[in-house]
């Protein structure tokens, strides 16, 4: 079983898409043991590592993360980041966005 992380913001948002995305690594991919790490604006997301295999939600986007959902318009902390997930999301990678979703949590819930 493989290990993961799940990086989530810290608000109710944020942990309730962690929960969901949890449940499904569980369910679907066998994952065994996740660490829970809230991530906070302020930080240096970018010049963060990230624990692999990793999941973000209801944050900035990553280039590292495995996987990635969130719906707020101001996901993309540069062009550049921007840029990489529209490469990922075109080749059909493990990444999503929508602005037009209410809340990150119901994003994941309709995969």
């Amino acid at each position: 079983m493989a290990h993961s992380t799940i990086y989530l913001h810290r608000d109710f948002d944020g942990v309730t898409s962690a929960a969901l995305v949890l449940r499904g690594l569980r369910e679907e991919f066998s994952v065994g043991k996740t660490a829970l790490k809230t991530v906070d604006y302020g930080e240096p997301w970018s010049e963060t590592t990230l624990s692999k295999p990793c999941a973000v939600v209801d944050f900035l986007y990553h280039r590292d993360a495995t996987y990635f959902w969130d719906h707020h318009p101001s996901a993309f902390p540069s062009r550049i980041a921007e840029s990489h997930f529209r490469e990922r999301s075109n080749s059909g990678d493990t990444v999503w966005f929508d602005p037009d979703e209410p809340s990150c949590a119901s994003l994941i819930a309709a995969r």
